[in-house]
């Protein structure tokens, strides 16, 4: 009877390893989203703490720089954690069809808020970064201008900020 519950129940269970792909695809998302968060730490000290319009465009177009460095790769890598959570590994015939396609569609949607941010980044906020590089390339940037477009800028990325918090926060609903 009791080898006959655990049967049961094994269905009912994700494989070990595939609760670790999962959760590191969540915990990837957590820390793309909190490292992007940063940001409204350091925005608001070079505005505070500058009031040269060309220093602020070099220490704006540092932090990007650093953030186009390391955010695709995380954000890519996310997403195929996120991929090989809904697709990959082997499949366990005795688990509950409905469960496991359920869990498939959260990782797949889970990996597709992450990977929102990029066409995001391209519709919303080129604009404004090709503004702030102009600034810089001009070598004679109005300050309150400048001063404006970071402030903008800023709220741009707070939003792109939560495209890999969202797939974080669906990628641990398979914990649920």
């Amino acid at each position: 009877m009791e080898k006959s519950k655990r049967s049961a129940d094994k269905g009912a269970e994700e494989p070990s390893s595939m609760r670790g792909v999962q959760a590191a695809a969540a915990a990837s998302g957590f820390v793309l989203s909190g490292t992007m968060l940063g940001m409204f730490i350091t925005i608001p000290v070079i505005l505070d703490t500058q009031t040269d319009a060309l220093q602020i465009c070099r220490q704006w177009a540092r932090a990007f720089h650093y953030g186009h460095v390391a955010g695709p790769g995380l954000c890519g890598a996310t997403l195929l954690l996120h991929l090989y959570a809904a697709f990959g590994g082997r499949k366990d015939p005795g688990q509950d069809k409905a469960k496991a396609k359920a869990a498939r569609k959260r990782q797949l949607v889970a990996g597709l808020a992450t990977m929102g941010m990029v066409p995001y980044t391209w519709l919303t906020m080129s604009s404004t970064n090709n503004a702030l590089f102009a600034q810089l390339a001009g070598g004679a940037a109005d300050l309150a201008s400048v001063r404006h477009l970071v402030g903008v800028w800023s709220w741009l990325h707070f939003v792109r900020c939560m495209f890999p918090l969202t797939g974080a926060i669906l990628g641990l609903g398979v914990f649920l």
